[in-house]
Parts: C-alpha cells; structure tokens; sequence
C-alpha cells in the first residue's frame, strides 16, 4: 500500500476510530523517524516562522495522541502533519479522517436511554395473555391502519419539533402502536420518562437535541398539582424535542370539549396543551384489514390466535386479559377478594390517584360485605382477598397491582387496572361508596392538598357532610382562608352552627360568606349577635335580620332596617326592600320607587297588583319595559296566560320572534303545544326555519320522523337528545325522557354535553323525582344536593327577586329556553 504521503503502510483514508487515526499517526511518526522530543522541538521552529500560529507539540501531548488517549484538536493535528513534512494536499486527507472519528460531547437527558434499547412494558405497554407455546414477552405487533399517518407525523415532528397524542379507551393498544412507532422511525434518539411535571420543566430548561419525551397516560401530567402546562410543551417544541402521549377517550373529550363562556371552565389549561397535539384516535375494535392482518400473524403466534377467536371483546382486550379482569372482579368467587377489588376501583372513582395501602382496603372492605360474611371472615380474610386481587390472570393483568418504591420487593400499595375503572364508571356510577371507604381514605391515606380537594368535593356532591368535613379539616390546619371558609360552610350544613360560627368570624362581612353566615347566627339562636353586626352596618347581617322580623310580623322594623342600603343602582339590595314593601301590601311606595327608576320595585308591584286580583293593572305596570329590560316579556306573558289569553301572550312573544329572537320563537311553540295546538306550533315553525331562524332549523326535526330523531338521540347527538326528551315529555313519557338523559351521563363531558348533568338534575327537581335526585346525588352530580334540599326543604325553586322567566303552564321542560333578552353580566 502506497500512502497519501509518499511513505506506504499509510492510508488515512481508511481510519474509521479513534484508535484508527492514533496507530497511522504513530506510524507516520515512526516512518518519519521522529522521537517525542524531536517531535516537540520540530514544533517549537515551526512557531517561529512568520506567517502562520502553530499550536505547541509537547512530549507528552505526542505520547497521548499516538497512543490513542487523547483526540487532538484539529490545531493540534496540523501540527503533527506539519512536523512529519506531509504536503498540503495530503494533510486534507488526514484532517477528513480526523473529521470522521471526530464526536462532539454526548449529551444524555437526565435518566434517558437511546429509543432502540427502550422496554415496551417498563414504558406501560400492558402484558399480554399467556397461552401454551408462547414465549415472546409481547405477541407479534398488528399494524394498525393508522400507523403510516403516525410514522409520518413522527418524521415530521423530528425535524422541527411536535406532538403526537393518542387517543382512546383503555386497552385497546395506544401504548403499544405509540412505541412501535417511536422505535421505527426514531431509534437513536433519546427517550424520557419523566416522573413528574416538575421533570418535564427541568428538561425544558436544558433541552437536549434529538429527544422524545414520553408521557404515557398524559392525564398523571395535566392532573397533578402542578401541572404540565401548554408554554412548557411549546419551549419543548421549539427546541426540536419530540413529545408523545396517550389518553383516554373519556379524558381527552371531557377537557378538549369547549364550554360555554358563562361556564365554569376547570379544564381550560389542560386544552391548551391538547391543542398542541396531532390528535390519532385508536378505536376499540380492529377494523376488517387490521383482522386480516391478524389473521396472518396468528398462524405462527397462538396469542394473537387466541384474541382473534375470542368473543367476549376486542383483539387488544383480549390480549390485556380484559374479560377475564372484568370476570374476576363482577364474579368472584371469593366477597373479600371481590370487596377489595371494588375498594380500590371506588377509590380511583372518586379521584385518587396514589396506590392505596393495605390498611385502607382493610379498612374499607366491610362496607362491601353482608354483617354474616363480617362475622365469619377468617384470620387470615385479608391476606387471602389481597392474593385473590393480585393474582396474575392469564400471565397478563392483575385486578390490583401491587406497587413499590425504590425499595427492592417492598409494596407500598396498589392500583387498580385502567379497564375495571372505566368499567366502573359505567355500571357503578349511581353507587355511592359506603361510609367504610370515605372513613379509611381519611384515615389511612397519605394525600397532597389537590386531592384532598378532589375527595372533599366529591364528598359534599353526594351530600357526605361529616366525610367531606373530615378532610376539609386536614385542609384547613394550614390555616389557607378558601379551606377554612368551607369548612365552616360544611359544618353549618351538618348543624354544627357554633363551630362554623367560630371559623368563620374573620370573614363574616366579605362578599363571600357574609350572607351564609348571618343565617348561622340565626340558626344558632344568636339573634343579639346578628343585630349587633346590622347596627354596624353590615348589610348581610340586616338582610337576614330583616327577614327575621318579617317573619315575626315586625315589618316596620324590618322595612327601616334595610332602607339605608337599598338604591335605584343596586337591584338586590332594593329588591329586598321591594319584597318588604309587597309584605307590607305598600303599592304606594312601590309605585313611587318605580316611577323614581326602581326596576325591582316596578316588578313587586306588578306581583302585588296580580296577588290581589288585579291582573289587567300589573300587566300594565310592566308594558314600558317590555322591549327593555330582561324577564318582563316572560312576565306579562305569565300574566296574560294566568287570564286564559293565549293569542295576546303569543302576540307579546311574536314581537321579539319577528324581531329575529330564537328563544322567543321556541316560547311561542311550547306555549301552543301546551295548550293543544300543537299542528299550529309545527307550522309556525316550519314558517320560522324557512325564514332562517337558527332555533326553528334545530328544533324543526323533533317534529319530523320519530324513529330517526330517536335514533340520533341514543347515538349521542346532543341536539337530537334535547329534542327527544323534550318531546317525550310532551307525551307525559317521563321515565323514558329520565333514562333518554341518563343513558348518556356516564360519557357526558366527554362527548361535549357539559349541560347534561345540569339539565336532568333540573328535570328530576321540576317533576319532584326525589328517588332519582338521590340517585344523582350518590353519583356526585353536580347540583343534585342543592335541587335535593330545596326539594327536602318544601322551598321548590321559588325566589322572591325580582321577575323570571315563568315555567310552561302544563309540564316543565327538559332545559330551559333562555332569556329574551339577556341580563347584564
């Protein structure tokens, strides 16, 4: 071999390492016949020659470039090159060489590994069923029909950075077609499993070039009590990284879905970061080419055989042991393996999110077994329902798996399987959980202050006071005001008015608290205190002393009492006194604060004048504010209807409809219908929908063909399904327009009908349905206690301020219409 130099046993043209370049620039050495010495003197002449820096050549830096324990910089090379007399020309040779063993510094990602050497089931890829003749640790990988967009995506994100979520129920193969596809197309990167959210700001802090950061099950990032947050996502993704995720269908619907801006919106922050997201949906059944697929595997692979045979779910189910988790828990053999079971499911419903310990599910466990299985459990029940729990059940899943920390074979609790939770959240959703499972999670649980919240609120939603007080107190030993403040009110709801009195009295004259503590004063006979606090001017405290002496016939004293606080500006505050003048029977005062601009005023006097018998005068007291003020139409049409005067109350309503008003157009049908004309109300609509109003074009189709409206209704369109319960209630059908609702509140939020549960607690409340209202109170439906106590309390959904919008006369809605026009926010 003839080297670029002229001396042959060299070619740089074929080093590969390091150790490659060190052994022919050794060799270049040794031909040249230079020792380290004269190597280094050699250098030394070169620096004092004009024209060009040369870099220093000490013996040492020459034994360690030749030997291979030290990569010289590219300076340094020259030099050597130089000394050993190699031409220009030649020396590009050896500096290309150079250039190819060359690796700059390796950066690692706190805890990362290269995606090629990843572990499918330590990043939650679930195990799969043991059959005889298997002895892979997975079952040959289905592609998916989706897998080609997925790779694509993933190519594409690693050239400027994205987010790729997959979406779906559990055990239908998220996880795995999320790492199959990571490992195709980006198996040297990096790969992160981050612990935390915190984790996840550290690396965006330091990103690290060629990254994929995985975040199996994203709801453990966005429900934690700090956050993942959409500018950490967006810092990842602006550096390049890759981000990839699964979620549950239920979760990703319930926090993408956009609500109403009225509404209450907790899940704001968490669709910002799904917004970020290329969003794949992964079904729970194969499609027909993913089964033909499945098919030609499962010649060689007797799992996927099995799944492909099997009847009771889909091939991903079946392959996660799905069936035989479901059969396990719904038909078990043993009540105290079962009754653990179900322990820890409830407790996951309710929103824990940490493993549970063994002294909880024993603790919790009695309230799911008869008093004779209690009192025959043998010594050692325990043990043997936990072994039950967390049997392997065809070497896949186990009902409860057990949990550790870094301590080798040491448990420190246990979680139950994704699939019985969302089994559970089905068949269990109207259950509440006994009192043994609210008193263990306080007792023998460890929790962060957000879930300490999460188990108070669904406590107080199932009308649990003494549960929901017990961990508001371990909220409120921190002293914070919002835990103490609901505290008290919690403790007043269990009539334990001193004590909420007592937590309470910082706060007593904020906006907040004020009214709510006035009536403890006077639930706990402490009347003395509560006008002390009304003659230092605290308006809670004389409003509810107010209605104190109204009671006791004091009207007068009442009327004085309230009079400095009320005002033209405040509505309220003036309704109250207006409410006291209409007791008082005082049209004459009423009649001058109205013509003074007293809106509520006007409004008492009008139900003073109609109480008495005068209808005619309150309708005509109200005509001025018709067009202009929120609820007086609705009035003056309650009036008009209360006379029998149907035409004149759909001509009050047809001012606004012709107007272009949908919810006025809406009124006038219900108001036909109720009153049996009902092929005029279709007609008018008809009218209304060809001219292009918005309501009439959405409500037209409750009038057309029945079975598909039905049809559309129970295949989850919420348009549909308002339209059928409303009209199955025209038909006095309120059983089925009952189970229309609640056949769709167990995927209600996730499928964008945030006004579901809203709507049929107020159905239940209209109709007086106190059964079904403690049905939706066990279920932690929101607003069924409220509704529930008015019902208990004979108070109906009566309130004495001021005009509202009134029911239909016949039989109340599914939802209400809406106002004609809108009150000032």
């Amino acid at each position: 071999m003839t080297s670029s130099a002229g001396i042959p046993g060299i070619d740089p043209s074929t080093v590969r390492t390091p150790a490659d370049l060190a052994a022919c620039l050794n060799e270049l050495r040794k031909q040249r016949g230079l020792s380290y010495e004269q190597m280094d003197k050699a250098a030394r002449k070169l620096q004092g020659e004009p024209g060009r820096r040369w870099d220093t050549l000490g013996k040492s830096t020459v034994a360690e470039i030749v030997t291979g324990k030290r990569l010289p910089a590219k300076g340094k090379l020259e030099t050597f090159l130089a000394v050993c007399q190699v031409p220009p020309v030649e020396a590009a040779l050896w500096v290309a060489a150079w250039n190819r063993v060359r690796r700059p510094r390796v950066v690692r990602p706190v805890g990362a590994l290269r995606v090629g050497q990843a572990l499918p089931r330590r990043l939650g890829v679930h195990a799969a069923i043991e059959v005889e003749g298997s002895t892979s640790e997975l079952p040959d990988y289905v592609s998916r029909d989706f897998d080609q967009r997925l790779h694509a995506a993933l190519a594409d994100g690693s050239e400027r950075g994205g987010f790729v979520l997959l979406v779906g129920d559990a055990s239908v193969g998220k996880t795995r077609a999320l790492f199959e596809a990571v490992r195709v197309t980006l198996p040297e990167w990096w790969l992160v499993y981050p612990a935390d959210a915190g984790a996840i700001r550290d690396l965006a802090q330091a990103p690290v070039p060629r990254t994929v950061v995985w975040l199996d099950e994203l709801l453990r990032y966005l429900g934690a009590p700090d956050p993942l947050t959409a500018a950490t996502v967006r810092t990842l993704l602006s550096a390049g990284l890759v981000v990839v995720g699964t979620l549950w269908q239920d979760d990703y619907r319930i926090r993408i879905a956009q609500r109403d801006q009225s509404a209450n919106d907790p899940y704001a922050p968490d669709r910002d970061v799904l917004r970020l997201a290329e969003v794949f949906d992964v079904p729970d059944e194969f499609t027909s080419a993913e089964r033909a697929r499945t098919e030609q595997l499962a010649v060689s692979d007797r799992r996927l055989r099995a799944a492909i045979e099997s009847t009771d779910a889909g091939v991903t189910q079946v392959l996660a042991a799905g069936p035989e988790l479901v059969r396990s828990w719904e038909m078990a053999s043993d009540p105290y393996g079962k009754a653990v079971i179900t322990a820890a499911v409830d407790a996951r419903r309710l929103g824990v999110t940490v493993p549970l310990t063994e002294s909880y599910l024993a603790a919790a466990v009695p309230g799911y077994i008869t008093a004779t299985q209690r009192a025959v459990a043998s010594a050692d029940w325990f043990e043997r329902a936990l072994a039950y729990a967390t049997t392997p059940l065809r070497g896949a899943a186990r009902a409860l798996s057990p949990i550790a920390d870094e301590a080798m074979g040491v448990v420190t609790g246990y979680v139950a399987a994704d699939f019985l939770l969302q089994r559970a959240r089905r068949t269990r959703r109207v259950v509440c959980p006994p009192s043994s499972t609210w008193r263990a999670l306080c007792e023998h649980c460890c929790f962060g202050v957000e879930e300490l919240k999460r188990l108070g609120q669904a406590a107080e939603l199932r009308m649990r006071w003494r549960e929901a007080i017990a961990f508001y107190r371990r909220l409120a030993s921190d002293g914070g005001w919002e835990s103490t403040v609901k505290l008290a009110e919690l403790l007043a709801k269990d009539g334990c008015h001193a004590e909420a009195i007592a937590l309470g009295e910082p706060w007593a004259d904020s906006w907040s608290l004020g009214a709510q503590f006035a009536d403890w004063l006077v639930k706990a006979d402490r009347i003395d205190e509560l006008r002390s606090r009304a003659l230092a001017g605290e308006w809670p405290a004389s409003n509810r002393l107010a209605q104190v002496l109204a009671k006791r016939g004091q009207l007068d004293e009442a009327i004085a009492l309230v009079r400095p606080f009320a005002s033209h500006e405040n509505w309220t505050r003036e309704g109250v006194l207006a409410d006291l003048l209409v007791s008082r029977g005082d049209a004459d005062e009423l009649l001058a604060r109205g013509q003074a601009g007293s809106r509520p005023a006007t409004g008492r006097l009008s139900n003073l004048l109609a109480r008495q018998g005068y209808l005619d005068q309150a309708i005509e007291v109200l005509v001025p504010y018709v067009e202009t003020e929120p609820g007086i139409a609705e009035r003056v049409v309650q009036l008009l209807l209360e006379q029998e005067k149907l035409d004149e109350a759909v001509a009050v309503l047809r001012r606004f409809a012709d107007a272009g008003s949908g919810t006025a157009v809406e009124q006038i049908v219900d108001l036909l219908i109720d009153y049996g004309r009902r092929d005029e109300a279709i007609e008018y609509l008809r009218e209304c929908a060809a001219d292009g109003n918005w309501n009439a074009r959405h409500r037209l189709p409750q009038y057309g063909p029945r079975e598909q409206l039905q049809a559309s209704a129970a295949n989850g369109d919420r348009h549909a399904l308002k339209l059928w319960v409303d009209l199955l209630i025209e038909e006095d059908r309120l059983d089925e327009a009952v189970e229309a609702f609640r056949s769709h509140m167990d995927t209600a939020e996730s499928a964008g009908m945030w006004w579901l549960p809203g709507d049929l607690v107020n159905l239940l409340h209209a109709f007086g349905r106190l059964d079904d209202l403690r049905l939706e109170v066990d279920a932690g439906t929101e607003g069924a206690a409220d509704r529930l106590a008015q019902l208990l309390d004979g108070k109906g959904s009566s309130d004495s301020f001021g005009p509202r919008p009134p029911r239909p006369p016949r039989r109340p809605r599914s939802c209400y219409r809406g106002w004609i026009i809108m009150p000032p926010h």
